[in-house]
């Protein structure tokens, strides 16, 4: 996890801004908020599947798919997010990409693997491996 963010109880994590977000006053240009740090929540398959629908200009690009989930679960516009320095839209990227890696956890695929050799061989004159029947094996197809 990135220095910059942290995870909360309630599974939300904060990031804080190197560069805020400031929103501006198009008539006078003085700033109207500043936001210094976003608060991500996990996405939601509607997270995702609205990132996919709004995706679909773009070719389902992936880094444009995983932009509109990040702007989305920091509750942010993706035009906000777009304006973020590469450091804090990678932040926001690494936590949005952790949250997803979480989901997939769902336990053990397989067995671990025994610790004692996997093959019946024993080796016989000149090193080659020997099993119960003849070496090397016939062809396919072939017996004797």
């Amino acid at each position: 996890m990135d220095a910059t963010s942290k995870t909360n109880e309630d599974a939300t994590r904060k990031v804080i801004l190197k560069h805020p977000i400031v929103m501006r006053s198009t008539a006078s240009g003085a700033v109207v908020t500043s936001i210094s740090e976003v608060t991500l929540r996990p996405p939601t398959a509607g997270d995702m599947a609205d990132a996919l629908d709004a995706a679909d200009g773009d070719n389902k690009r992936q880094g444009t798919i995983m932009s509109f989930l990040a702007a989305r679960c920091a509750g942010i516009s993706f035009a906000e997010f777009k304006e973020l320095s590469w450091h804090d839209g990678a932040a926001i990227l690494a936590e949005v990409a952790d949250f997803l890696a979480d989901g997939l956890a769902t336990g053990p695929t397989s067995s671990p693997s025994p610790s004692g050799p996997s093959a019946s061989f024993t080796t016989g004159a000149g090193g080659r491996p020997q099993t119960s029947g003849s070496w090397p094996p016939a062809p396919l197809g072939i017996t004797s």
